[in-house]
């Protein structure tokens, strides 16, 4: 009786996913998305101008999301509207898998994992379009796992993170997030020796994560740009957005009946926390912090909240749940 009702469990949380990851609504770039990057660079058919524009067609471009894009003219011209929907189908349940073997590492109940992941799909499915910004998802949560429950492997990581930097930049140009995530545990891991209660990392161990981030940084000029790709991002990261309603920040009086799922995830991310007492991790904590702060300066982060909060949150309720009343 107890495997059926793992089993339902398990069909519940996919047949969620399904409807919340297979929306079928097209993003207002898909165009641009599945045609811009037809060939590889280095072809003829690889744009280094905009030949899209109309005013300016011989301007320098550069796409900071050309393998995403040749990836999703692939899939479409292979698949038509069936692939890309299955393979955004696809980035979502991987994501929800990740989380799920996160939280199964940890510990967390059965119940609490069933009802958190339901909550985390629902909000990410904020923005879950078929975009280049699911590739970032998918890799943002690969290196939560990776620093969560390997971060003592650095045999592991100092070769895998750069590899996964490469990809990531070449993909979708949030790449800087991951040098952000890296160098903020990374600092936050090193220091905890400033706080009595809390053991430090040794300094092999902060030595060997530095270089796999050096290395990262250095790999991220390897692509078609080479260290315009940079400036291209610092450009674009500066720039106010006010007229796109995802670039504009939450809030909670106009925002809140659109997104009650994040809301509830704030309040139980915050009691969580707030419950947890001496085994708080502020290093995770502060991670957290962060990408809630980043979710209410722009409402296009809340799903990296969500992502961030399947990762950190379970382990916390876990813990509060088990307390005696």
């Amino acid at each position: 009786m107890i495997k059926i009702v793992r089993w339902l469990a398990a069909a519940a949380i996919v047949v969620f996913c399904l409807q919340v990851f297979s929306d079928n609504k097209a993003d207002v770039d898909l165009w641009g998305n599945l045609g811009f990057v037809t060939a590889l660079p280095g072809s003829p058919g690889f744009h280094r101008t905009n030949t899209f524009s109309f005013t300016d067609p011989d301007h320098p471009w550069i796409n900071h999301e050309w393998l995403s894009q040749y990836t999703l003219h692939r899939v479409h011209s292979l698949g038509g509207d069936a692939g890309l929907l299955l393979l955004k189908t696809l980035l979502g349940l991987a994501l929800v898998l990740v989380m799920s073997r996160s939280m199964h590492k940890e510990g967390v109940s059965r119940p609490l994992r069933f009802f958190f992941l339901l909550l985390v799909a629902s909000t990410m499915g904020y923005g879950f379009s078929t975009r280049p910004h699911l590739f970032t998802y998918l890799l943002y949560a690969t290196f939560l796992f990776l620093l969560k429950h390997h971060a003592h492997r650095t045999g592991l990581l100092q070769p895998l993170i750069p590899v996964l930097g490469l990809v990531w930049t070449n993909l979708h140009g949030a790449f800087f997030i991951g040098i952000l995530l890296l160098l903020l545990f990374i600092g936050l891991e090193s220091a905890k020796g400033l706080r009595r209660r809390e053991r430090p990392r040794s300094r092999t161990w902060t030595l060997a994560m530095l270089a796999a981030l050096a290395l990262f940084v250095g790999l991220t000029f390897v692509n078609p740009y080479g260290p315009d790709l940079w400036r291209f991002v610092f450009e674009s990261a500066a720039k106010p957005r006010p007229y796109l309603s995802e670039w504009a920040p939450f809030n909670p009086f106009s925002d809140a009946i659109r997104h009650p799922d994040f809301i509830l995830l704030f309040l139980l991310s915050f009691l969580a926390v707030l419950s947890c007492g001496a085994k708080r991790d502020m290093t995770w904590v502060t991670i957290l912090a962060v990408s809630f702060a980043a979710a209410c300066l722009m409402r296009r982060n809340i799903p990296l909240f969500a992502i961030t909060a399947g990762f950190i949150v379970p382990g916390y309720l876990n813990t509060m749940a088990a307390k005696p009343l």
